[in-house]
């Protein structure tokens, strides 16, 4: 990462926050574990998506899947949480950067749901989706860097969309 990237100072600006939500998800010992990942991504991604929308960066649409996953579990979404309001394209910015970056993470909970017997036909299709196109992150990146804003308030909206994940995971620290 360049020193004076956007990437850089998000990654930079949000580590503690990104680490909290990282510790907080689990090992996923048992399906319990991962049920609880479920429920609290599609709270997340309830109240992100449709703020997303008709973006020159096309978010992925996950809420679909992950309310098929849970079926597979047998569990019924919890209500949802109010959707977000992105007013600036910092604001977009920084949703889609947090979004996008839960992709990488995918793929290592895609390996985890693997040992608990899931996948992309039972219970884990939101993260086959997400983990589908290889190329996608690059693409993102590339398009996060070419944005004209004012990286410290891309840094502090990336703040509060971590801050929304933690509400939706439940996470305290």
């Amino acid at each position: 990462m360049k020193p004076d990237s956007l990437r850089r100072n998000l990654y930079l600006g949000t580590r503690d926050l990104h680490d909290a939500l990282d510790q907080s998800i689990g090992a996923f010992a048992d399906r319990d574990d991962y049920a609880r990942y479920l429920l609290g991504t599609l709270q997340f991604r309830a109240a992100l998506e449709p703020a997303l929308e008709g973006g020159d960066f096309a978010a992925l649409e996950l809420v679909g899947e992950l309310r098929r996953d849970l079926a597979d579990l047998g569990l019924a979404p919890s209500p949802e949480m109010p959707p977000l309001a992105l007013d600036t394209h910092e604001a977009k910015v920084a949703a889609l950067y947090v979004s996008e970056g839960s992709a990488v993470g995918a793929r290592l909970i895609s390996r985890k749901a693997a040992e608990l017997g899931l996948d992309d036909g039972f219970g884990a299709r939101h993260l086959a989706q997400q983990t589908a196109d290889r190329a996608r992150w690059p693409a993102f990146l590339e398009w996060l860097e070419a944005q004209d804003v004012a990286q410290e308030a891309v840094v502090h909206e990336a703040r509060k969309i971590f801050t929304l994940a933690k509400q939706a995971y439940r996470v305290d620290a």
